[in-house]
Order: structure tokens, then C-alpha cells, then sequence
């Protein structure tokens, strides 16, 4: 995710995947969401699923459990 929200070809590309997975019924999980713009933007082209450090840091096994 990282230059989305700087570049618009970048951007456009994670439009286009997104109505591709879309149009095949598929989910998409976006990755490397690292910061609140990236994740307003992903919302906005109709991505629910995401991991990334703006939603949480690592945790270890024990932690996640």
C-alpha cells in the first residue's frame, strides 16, 4: 500500500484490482495498511478486510490468543 495515496497510478491499480475481485465475487484483504489515509481510501473503493501496522503492531502467539 505504501505510495497509493502519493501516486496515482499506484492508486489506480488498487482501484482496478479491487473492482476485478469484486466483479468475481471475490474478498480482498489489503495489506501493509499503514496509516489512516490508506485505510479511508481503501473503504472508499469497497475493501473490508485489512492487516497492517495502522490496525496493530506484530504480536507474538501468546498475545493474538
Amino acid at each position: 500500500m505504501l505510495g497509493m495515496i502519493e501516486r496515482p497510478r499506484t492508486r489506480a491499480l488498487v482501484e482496478m484490482v479491487t473492482t476485478l475481485a469484486k466483479a468475481l465475487d471475490l474478498d480482498v484483504v489489503a495489506e501493509r495498511v499503514e496509516t489512516e489515509a490508506q485505510f479511508q481510501a481503501l473503504i472508499a473503493m469497497g475493501c473490508h478486510h485489512f492487516q497492517g501496522y495502522h490496525l496493530s503492531r506484530p504480536l507474538s502467539f501468546a498475545d493474538a490468543m
